[in-house]
Order: structure tokens, then sequence, then C-alpha cells
């Protein structure tokens, strides 16, 4: 996502789209950024068996961003979970609407979307695209740019590696590694990794007497309640928790 790698671009692109929203005042208003995707499916594999591995849950975050590059919030998050092949799939999505934020356009980087994969005892992957910023001052030309965007990771195999060290470590590991950030509410759009975040708190803290402070229940429920959800997180989740 290029809104961490493009702070050099911030004073011009800044004043690009200080213009490019005063022509729209002189002209009427200007349409938001609108973005579809297709459908796709990939594989995740163990590192060091190269065996499928069934159960992981896959997260995608779309994350949104100024014309300047920096971070304007979420298009859309989403979570898919792997069959006994390895195999996870999403469906096609869109078309939707990047918002107005605070009076100026939002829009989607080429380097999106964010993946996360998360299965018990191993690593969390992370990764995006490409980290490219060049497209902030020359390829869109400042522009929301293509309005179809297929998934750079479709049909690739993401290896996942065991997590080697101590129950403590694993639990300080978790903390921040487990995808449950993003917009308000997410755990209404991402049920699966909330649930496994909370069984790992909870095994954790009955074997071995170990708690993960922001990724327990009760921490969820309370930013639920803080972000105005109108739902308890218990009530969404509870058919994952086993």
């Amino acid at each position: 996502m290029a809104y961490g790698a493009s702070t050099r671009f911030e004073s011009a692109s800044r004043l690009l789209g200080i213009a490019a929203i005063g022509l729209c005042a002189l002209i009427g208003g200007c349409s938001g950024a609108t973005y579809s995707g297709p459908g796709w499916s990939a594989r995740v594999i163990d590192m060091e068996t190269g065996a499928p591995i069934e159960g992981a849950i896959v997260v995608l975050r779309w994350p949104l961003e100024l014309y300047s590059g920096s971070f304007a919030g979420w298009l859309f998050v989403t979570e898919a979970v792997t069959d006994k092949d390895g195999i996870f799939t999403f469906p096609a999505w869109g078309p939707l609407e990047a918002p107005i934020d605070s009076g100026r356009q939002t829009r989607m980087s080429p380097n999106v979307p964010e993946l996360s994969i998360f299965k018990s005892t191993f690593q969390v992957e992370r990764d995006d695209c490409c980290s490219d910023t060049s497209y902030l001052n020359k390829e869109w030309g400042y522009g929301k740019g293509p309005t179809i965007r297929p998934s750079w990771a479709a049909d690739r195999h993401f290896a996942l590696t065991r997590f080697s060290g101590s129950a403590r470590q694993y639990a300080s590991y978790l903390e921040g590694a487990i995808p449950t950030n993003g917009p308000a509410c997410a755990f209404v759009a991402t049920p699966r990794i909330f649930a496994a975040a909370v069984m790992e708190d909870q095994a954790l803290q009955r074997t071995y007497g170990i708690a993960i402070p922001h990724q327990r229940l009760a921490y969820f429920e309370q930013t639920a309640s803080r972000d105005g959800c109108g739902r308890s997180v218990a009530s969404v989740i509870g058919r994952y928790i086993q």
C-alpha cells in the first residue's frame, strides 16, 4: 500500500488534489471512483513439507488512500478459509464507490489488496503487491486508476512457516500479528479471524496462564461498544468458537 512509502510525494500531490477539488467545484461536482474485481483462488501450503494447509483463515483488506498517497480508511474487508487441498476462493466484488473524505476524493492504490493468512502454530503470512509509488506522480496522472482490479495474489501458492519459540513468545507474537485490525466493527465482515484470536487467547490462558490482551473477547466487546456497532462480538463469532 502506498500510504506508508509515499511521503516524499505528499506536498506536491496535495496541491494537485486541492486544484482538482477546485475544478470539481467550478464544473458542478465530480463523481467518486468506483471499483470492482473478478473472483479468484490461491493455495496455502506448509513451507517445510509442501503439504496443503486446511483451515487457514485468509483475510483480505482493500484500503483506500487520498490522492496524496495518505491512508484514508477501508473500502472493504473480507475473509475466506482454505479447504482440504489448501485452496481458498474469493468471489467477484463490486462495484463499490470510494468515499469522499473531508471533501477529498479517495482512491485505491495499485498495490492492494493486503493479504494476511493465519493458522494456529504458524507464523502469520502478510503480503501486498508491490509497494510501488511511481503511480503517484506519473502513471495515473493523479487519477483514480483502473476501475477493474484483478488480484495480484490469484493462482499463487503461499507457504506458512511454523512458529518456533516458547508459549510466552507465541502470545507476544500473536498480540500484533493476528489480522483483526481494520474498519470499525470489522468482526461482522471477518468473524472467523476474530473467533480464531479469541480461541488462541483462551487456549494460552487455559494451558499456560498467558493472555493476549488485545486479542481477547472482552477487548473486542469494549471496542465494539465504543464504535457503536450495535451488536455484541460474541453473538457474531459464537458459531465459529470451538
